[in-house]
């Protein structure tokens, strides 16, 4: 039982999770102890684990694992996992599928993708302390085809149509950067809300998970992020999950509802990454780190020294665990846990006496900087973890 009342639950989730290492190597103890305080604990899947996958031609760097991969998932604690992000599908049709039962096998609940349509924006559902929590989830960013269709398997989608715009129409300046607005699919976004509606009439809390968001850019928010988490509290959502860039962003309140507009990585294996870049652009020499950068970007993704399991920029080894405490008249705290990942792979929460944690403050309150309606935050410690509570200004 854990230590808060049995009048809460409490939600504890996490952006993008892969595992793909031996299972020797998987050390997660210390993140398991933390996820070990939650109720119900969240997740992305940020891949397909399928023993015989029919890799999508669409797939960008294919995130496929074996299915005895997916056990990690069951070891940390996972109860709902989305699969509704731009992975999900690498391994075809057969590989969402086997993906799908191996999450069920280890009682973790999939959802935001399905056999046909209907399945993929079906919500999932978990009761704790007499308490009902409803879940949905969406992607915004994914390949041509991911979708799923009313008799195809795969992702419930929320579509956003991207136009560029002259900043100012009255001045020729050629070649300037344009103004990039976003308008999201009306059909899409008609399916989120009824999904979210009919989740918020079946339970007492409901969670939108969204895949969205620009890895190639630091703190920002692209266009589309602040009217999608508009429209799905609208919608009825009372905590809203972002997750897809790797990299922190900052935590806003809209209409008084949390939203994590960004929760990084907890675990996101790429261990076959170099051969397959390799193989796509030989071209290019992925071993030498100064020349990725300047034909990639500095946020750009290529085997970066010293962490053989994570290729994102160093920032990206700064990650969160986000709460939410709920009860039966609504949310009664919110707040993250900051936590460091480690060169091997290992998720290690920070203690309050941990000197990066305070180097963690500093860079989520520049996140925080980028956020509408950013949330305040101050610094507690729960019970030796550093944590930092998020309240509405």
């Amino acid at each position: 039982m854990n230590e808060h009342s049995r009048r809460t639950v409490r939600i504890l989730a996490v952006g993008d999770v892969f595992v793909d290492r031996p299972p020797a190597a998987a050390d997660f103890s210390a993140l398991a102890g933390l996820l070990a305080s939650g109720d119900i604990v969240f997740g992305n899947c940020e891949g397909a684990y399928s023993s015989s996958p029919d890799r999508a031609p669409q797939a960008r760097g294919p995130q496929v694992a074996a299915t005895a991969n997916a056990q990690a998932l069951r070891t940390l604690g996972f109860d709902v996992m989305s699969l509704s992000n731009n992975h999900a599908v690498d391994g075809g049709h057969e590989g969402l599928r086997q993906t799908i039962e191996a999450l069920r096998a280890r009682a973790v609940r999939p959802v935001g993708a399905g056999l046909n349509l209907a399945e993929a924006f079906e919500p999932a559902v978990l009761t704790r302390n007499s308490l009902t929590v409803a879940f949905v989830a969406v992607s915004t960013v994914f390949p041509a085809g991911y979708e799923a269709r009313a008799g195809v398997p795969g992702i419930a989608t929320l579509r956003a149509h991207t136009f560029y715009v002259n900043p100012d129409p009255s001045y020729w300046n050629p070649g300037c950067a344009p103004l990039i607005i976003t308008a999201v699919d009306e059909g899409d976004s008609a399916l989120a809300e009824e999904a979210v509606g009919r989740a918020a009439e079946l339970a007492d809390v409901t969670v939108a998970s969204v895949h969205w968001g620009d890895p190639f850019r630091p703190h920002v928010l692209t266009d589309c992020e602040p009217q999608v988490a508009q429209l799905l509290v609208d919608a009825g959502a009372d905590i809203v999950l972002g997750h897809h860039q790797h990299l922190l962003r900052g935590t806003g309140f809209v209409d008084g509802k949390p939203v994590f507009y960004g929760l990084g990585n907890i675990a996101c294996d790429l261990p076959g990454l170099a051969a397959d870049l390799h193989r796509e652009t030989p071209e290019q020499d992925f071993d030498d780190e100064a020349s990725c950068v300047r034909e990639l970007g500095e946020y750009g993704i290529f085997p970066r020294a010293g962490y053989p399991l994570l290729p994102f920029h160093p920032d990206a080894r700064r990650t969160v665990v986000a709460r939410c405490d709920v009860g039966a008249d609504g949310i009664t705290s919110v707040g993250l846990y900051p936590c460091r990942i480690a060169p091997e792979g290992a998720v290690e929460p920070l203690r309050s006496s941990d000197g990066r944690h305070q180097e963690d403050l500093a860079h989520m309150r520049t996140c925080m900087e980028h956020v509408p309606m950013p949330a305040d935050l101050s610094v507690e410690d729960d019970d030796g973890y550093a944590y930092w509570r998020l309240s509405p200004r």
